[in-house]
């Protein structure tokens, strides 16, 4: 193949891509002026698993533990970089999704599978935070200045990631148009997606939901938790396929970890079931 050749079969593949909805915009170049708009999708993915029921369970643990669990740190984080990393170069490579890469190279069930345990974790989780940030704005008028930071915390996180998770999530098994970058007017199925995920939990939280809002914020992570690992193991699965990730598959270390923290979170759930009510 010529040079020529191979430069219009290139063009061919990425005009191909522009024409899919579930693409996302081309990255622009970095400048001095646009590094903070560079970083942004890494820091809204870091704050983004400090959510109102992160943050309740982190207070939790730390007030009946103290530092007596920091041990697990030595083991919790490699395993949690993994996972991560493994994440990140899904979308690195693919340009997609979970759920834009199982609709294009896995069988429709575990599609619907995994879109609908995304959906169902993050609508109670929805539901269990808006009921917590209507708390929290009552301790805030009410309480002292000292559980200000609390409040805030709990307020200012949660409701457009969770939302948007299974916005993307529904969007890409539907092949609709997905980003917030993207107008109301060209993605709307997008956002009807957003605002009814979070239309939902609001009626959860008001009709079906009547436990504390801590108690609520914590349960909600537990069923994250539970719902995380089979996601976890289609998402190695995914990554270990070169039908999916062509010449970039994972390598003998990340698969270690990936599959590491995968037993663990299955392990934890199992362990979870076994023991309740005792």
């Amino acid at each position: 193949m010529t040079t020529q050749q191979k430069a219009g079969a290139q063009a061919g593949r990425d005009t191909e891509d522009l024409d899919d909805p579930t693409q996302p915009t081309p990255p622009k170049g970095v400048t001095k002026r646009g590094i903070l708009s560079a970083l942004g999708p890494g820091l809204i993915t870091g704050a983004s698993d400090d959510d109102p029921s992160g943050i309740a369970t982190y207070s939790q643990v730390g007030s009946q533990f103290g530092y007596g669990l920091l041990w697990t740190m030595l083991f919790s984080y490699p395993l949690m970089a993994g996972i991560q990393e493994i994440s990140a170069q899904i979308g690195r490579v693919t340009g997609r999704g979970i759920a834009g890469n199982l609709r294009r190279h896995y069988a429709p069930t575990w599609l619907y599978l995994m879109v609908g345990l995304v959906l169902v974790a993050n609508v109670i989780n929805l539901g269990a935070d808006i009921g917590a940030m209507g708390a929290a704005v009552r301790l805030l008028v009410g309480g002292p200045y000292a559980r200000l930071l609390f409040v805030l915390g709990i307020v200012g996180t949660g409701l457009p990631v969770l939302a948007g998770s299974a916005a993307y999530a529904v969007g890409e098994a539907l092949r609709l148009p997905v980003g917030l970058n993207r107008d109301v007017a060209y993605a709307r199925g997008f956002y009807a997606i957003l605002g009814g995920a979070t239309l939902i939990g609001l009626v959860l939280n008001f009709h079906v939901i009547h436990l504390d809002p801590i108690k609520a914020l914590f349960w909600s992570a537990v069923i994250n938790g539970v719902v995380a690992g089979p996601i976890m193991v289609l998402m190695l699965l995914m990554a270990s396929s070169p039908r999916v990730m062509g010449e970039f598959t994972l390598n003998a270390h990340q698969k270690t970890l990936g599959w590491a923290a995968t037993a663990v979170m299955l392990a934890a759930a199992v362990a979870l079931f076994a023991t309740w009510g005792k």
